[in-house]
């Protein structure tokens, strides 16, 4: 998988997963995803929202 595959499905996983996120806090998660620039970004990003969105 290239960086666009895997951004695409971690934005379909907000989305569509199993989550307790608001409407707003998805749009902000998404946005966060769109502007990581490196694959240890991107963990950071998934990992924080797991920690403090549910």
């Amino acid at each position: 998988m290239n960086e666009k595959q895997v951004k695409v499905l971690c934005k379909f996983l907000i989305d569509n997963g199993n989550n307790q996120f608001t409407d707003g806090q998805k749009e902000l998660i998404k946005h966060a995803v769109d502007q990581a620039r490196t694959p240890q970004q991107l963990v950071e990003i998934i990992i924080t929202s797991r920690v403090f969105g549910g």
